[in-house]
């Protein structure tokens, strides 16, 4: 039987960065390394991911990194929500949107005091006009939520309050770095690729702290038996109603010339089941064979929402035959709904994918979460990350909680729990 002092189980970015910061002093397992960062390269040459990532240029820690990874490029954010029609003959504003409708929003925040869920604070802060005209269909198509179900503890630097429209270049992604998700695992695997066994996990007992793994390869069974176990995949999460994840489905799509559209992503009408599209190829110009551009569309679903008719139509034409021309027809009619018009005779590839999408913040999520923390602390059991920490965390957030995670580890103190449980780094305003 293999043994570690650490195991980290799941090799997306939390756990990735999570060895990183344990200087490599932690055997990771994963069926996938890289999770949700990855790209996935078509036959004819173009580059998706898994939602356009994007990272914050403004902190020191990610800046670092991006700095010696090649082929990264430096953005300053240009998007927009377009209310209707199509994205150059409509009515669309620049985010953040509520800097722009000033018709619809006041310029002092009404009540400031505390909320008991979104909707509410949406009210309190923008008023009626501005939460049924944007704040609750955003949030609600998202989230795949109703908006009195959201908490409000997710909002801090990401959504702009009125007294803040001054500032032009306000929010997370105001300005960003954009590096292939392969090149971003190429650097984690540089230093920390001993440390990282591909497989799936089949089960965690956590008395006699033993994992118990399928090796990716071979097929053969190992035991692993570790002394510390940190969890970023959300499987001791499993099983609590309150702590829901919708999905998204994802669609790529290659178009042959140069665009007629100048943007990195927008938000289309509300009345549409299509997100978000992002302009792929004006993140990096490899994404994209010369002479071409992509786009990628974003539909987010759950079990208790009805999966958009769109999702079902591009999937099944997505089976017939890759590039067939029904399935050119349907990825063309879904970005028309979203605001742009490509005609089908243009699109040169199409790509799908379904994955998770995001953590959904119910009211009293965070405090189940932390209930389970506590728990699993007892155990010498870890939650970290996206998935599972359960938080809407980017990458800046998701190096600040693997330094907790590191502080605790090398000092079960009060103070360093009470940080870890709560939390706070990212919900403390």
């Amino acid at each position: 039987m293999l043994r570690a002092d650490t195991i980290i189980l799941g090799g997306g970015l939390s756990g990735l960065t999570l060895l990183k910061e344990l200087s490599g002093d932690a055997i990771l397992i994963t069926k996938n390394v890289g999770g949700l960062i990855q790209n996935y390269v078509t036959p004819n040459g173009f580059s998706f991911d898994l939602g356009g990532h994007v990272y914050n240029s403004s902190n020191p820690d990610i800046e670092e990194v991006m700095n010696v990874i090649p082929n990264t490029l430096h953005s300053h954010r240009k998007s927009w929500w377009i209310r209707s029609g199509t994205f150059n003959e409509s009515e669309k504003y620049t985010f953040p949107v509520q800097s722009s409708m000033r018709s619809l929003v006041t310029d002092t925040p009404q009540d400031t005091s505390w909320s008991p869920n979104l909707e509410d604070y949406s009210i309190k802060i923008f008023g009626e006009a501005f939460t049924e005209e944007f704040f609750r269909p955003f949030n609600e198509r998202v989230w795949t939520t109703a908006l009195s179900d959201l908490d409000v503890d997710w909002v801090k630097g990401r959504v702009q309050h009125p007294r803040e429209f001054s500032d032009k270049n306000w929010g997370l992604n105001s300005s960003f770095y954009y590096a292939p998700g392969s090149e971003i695992v190429k650097y984690f695997l540089k230093d920390f690729s001993n440390n990282i066994i591909n497989g799936t996990v089949l089960s965690v007992n956590l008395g006699d702290k033993t994992v118990r793994y399928q090796d990716d390869l071979s097929g053969v069974i190992y035991y692993v038996k570790y002394n510390r176990l940190i969890d970023t995949t959300g499987r001791f999460l499993e099983g609590e109603s309150i702590l829901r994840r919708n999905y998204i489905a994802y669609f790529g799509v290659g178009v042959e010339g140069s665009p007629a559209y100048d943007f990195h992503w927008c938000y289309g009408p509300f009345d549409q089941s299509v997100h978000r599209v992002t302009l792929l190829s004006s993140y990096h110009p490899g994404l994209a064979p010369s002479g071409t551009h992509s786009y990628l569309m974003e539909i987010p679903f759950s079990s208790e929402y009805r999966s958009p008719w769109i999702i079902s139509v591009l999937l099944r034409a997505m089976k017939t035959k890759p590039n067939s021309s029904i399935l050119k027809f349907a990825a063309s009619a879904a970005l028309r709904t979203a605001g742009f018009p490509i005609e089908k005779e243009k699109v040169i590839d199409v790509w799908a994918k379904v994955s998770l999408g995001y953590p959904v913040p119910m009211v009293g999520s965070r405090k189940v979460v932390a209930q389970i923390k506590e728990k699993l602390f007892n155990q010498n059991v870890f939650l970290a990350g996206r998935w599972g920490a359960h938080g809407y965390w980017n990458w800046e957030h998701i190096v600040t909680d693997a330094r907790v995670v590191r502080r605790l580890l090398n000092d079960y103190s009060q103070d360093n729990l009470n940080h870890y449980l709560t939390s706070d780094f990212y919900y403390k305003v």
